[in-house]
């Protein structure tokens, strides 16, 4: 009895002893961080997220011809569901439109483009009447990405009447530069954000199209408001 209960005390101190190398071998394998990993500074780096993720919308019939999307996904205090609900007043009106019955066809494409600071979504399209005119359809929706507030002309300008003035002599200036049609930009111009740029578009003296410039942000900075 005495032999048994040795032997088996033998066993067990070998068994723990094994578990313990297997751990020890395991452990560094464990917190191993491969080279892509780790940055410069020897620390560990999140892999690159998303910002937003969409699903592209097709809707085609007799008298509508829309392309949009539904955002799945999004980083920002803004969410995808406030999101889709103004994409869809977007997209409603357009639907009532095409019922009218001096409307042909109402074409609607959408456009989504992405900075540091913004997320700009831009629906251009047109209205064709029966009478054969055609009416441009231009429709941008902007938001900041660190505290998802929509973005329009009114709210980042400088309202002040001075500055204002300022602005719209440079606005001038760049159009004259530019060869295109010159006009006070008021303030329901449609404004879109790409990589350190806005773009301003207006309609031109006829309004049957959309004039579009760009101005570097530095350039319109000084007449923005400070945040």
């Amino acid at each position: 009895m005495r032999k048994v209960l040795i032997i088996l005390i033998l066993c067990i101190l070998v068994l723990t002893c094994l578990f313990f190398l297997r751990d020890k071998a395991i452990a560094p394998a464990n917190n191993h961080l491969s080279e892509e990993e780790i940055n410069q500074n020897g620390e560990e780096e999140e892999l690159p997220k998303e910002e937003y993720e969409a699903l592209d919308m097709h809707e085609v019939s007799e008298k509508l011809n829309l392309s949009y999307m539904e955002i799945k996904k999004i980083v920002s205090p803004l969410s995808a569901s406030i999101l889709n609900i103004h994409i869809n007043k977007i997209i409603e009106d357009c639907r009532e439109i095409a019922k009218l019955e001096e409307v042909k066809k109402v074409v609607l494409e959408a456009k989504a483009f992405e900075t540091a600071d913004h997320f700009s979504f831009v629906f251009e399209g047109r209205i064709e009447y029966v009478d054969g005119k055609i009416k441009p359809v231009l429709e941008v929706l902007n938001y900041e990405k660190l505290l998802g507030s929509q973005v329009n002309f009114k709210s980042i300008v400088n309202q002040d009447p001075e500055n204002m003035r300022q602005f719209q002599a440079f606005l001038k200036a760049r159009m004259k530069e530019l060869g295109l049609y010159e006009v006070d930009l008021d303030l329901d111009t449609k404004i879109y954000f790409l990589s350190n740029k806005m773009v301003l578009s207006y309609l031109d003296k006829e309004g049957t199209s959309y004039i579009s410039f760009e101005c570097s942000i530095q350039e319109v900075k000084p007449y923005m408001i400070s945040k």
